[in-house]
């Protein structure tokens, strides 16, 4: 590759890349950066978990029937003591069926808790995942709406050929001359 000889050796030197081909080159990769990161939040939007929690069961004991066995037993052992030691124990006894009606009742009452504990984070989890997928959503529209608006700008660019120039049809020849009067 040495020096040009002539003017005409320059012309005909093959040169860069004219700018509007180089940014054809630069919004094809647009375009492609665009639709794989698409593909990517689309992909991320399916991953999403959805969370899953049962009603809790609402778990009961008949409150009522235990009060009245726990007073059926101390009535009748209350009936067969015979000294003050005896009725000290029988009413302990009255203490503790009391106790464990209590300490029932406060198991079912954190069982329910924890049931209820549980629906609410599943519950925050769906409301999560929803938002991770609207979140996704926005953004696959957000790069449409890119991808769009680059392709817009490739079709402003294109030259097309310019269309001939109409013809002007030929007037007859009784309109070429204006007439005269005679």
């Amino acid at each position: 590759m040495g020096i040009p000889a002539s003017v005409e050796d320059v012309e005909a030197a093959p040169r860069g890349l004219a700018l509007g081909e180089a940014m054809k080159i630069v919004r094809i990769i647009l375009l492609v950066v665009i639709v794989l990161i698409a593909a990517l939040v689309a992909i991320s939007a399916l991953n999403v978990k959805t969370p899953t929690a049962t009603a809790p069961g609402g778990a009961t004991f008949n409150t009522t029937a235990m009060l009245a066995a726990a007073e059926a037993d101390y009535t009748s052992n209350t009936g067969t003591s015979e000294n003050v030691y005896q009725q000290q124990v029988v009413g302990l006894w009255g203490i503790k069926d009391l106790v464990m009606i209590t300490a029932q009742q406060n198991d079912i009452v954190i069982k329910n808790q924890n049931d209820m504990l549980a629906l609410q984070k599943a519950t925050l989890d769906g409301q999560n995942s929803l938002f991770s997928l609207l979140k996704s959503f926005v953004l696959i529209a957000a790069l449409i709406v890119a991808a769009v608006v680059v392709i817009g700008a490739t079709l402003l660019d294109r030259n097309p050929k310019d269309p001939p120039a109409p013809e002007v049809a030929a007037l007859p020849a009784q309109f070429q001359t204006p007439p005269t009067l005679a």
